[in-house]
């Protein structure tokens, strides 16, 4: 099992560090929480992992039949309640540059 490990460094601001590789991950809330927003903020890197969980399983997935998808991207908007910040939608928008692909 691989570890994450989250440190509030204050100021809304976090970094964290995962499993072997220890690369070091840092997030910033937005201007509208009176932060900074010089990185990505939580919420960014919760519809970021989203869209990648998708990229990432379509590609183990479509390599199986020896297709190959590099260069596909997906562009992720969301939209959150002002209230509590909770993100209420998520729309993913794929693109297949250059791939051939049937129904």
């Amino acid at each position: 099992m691989e570890r994450i490990k989250v440190t509030y460094d204050g100021d809304m601001k976090t970094t964290a560090t995962c499993g072997k590789s220890q690369i070091a991950l840092r997030t910033d809330n937005s201007p509208e929480s009176n932060a900074s927003g010089a990185t990505y903020t939580p919420v960014d890197m919760f519809v970021t992992s989203l869209g990648a969980c998708m990229l990432s399983i379509m590609g183990m997935m479509v390599s199986r039949r020896g297709i190959d998808i590099s260069g596909a991207t997906v562009a992720m908007d969301y939209t959150s309640d002002d209230a509590t910040h909770r993100v209420t939608s998520v729309t993913a928008t794929f693109r297949f540059p250059g791939i051939e692909l049937s129904d």
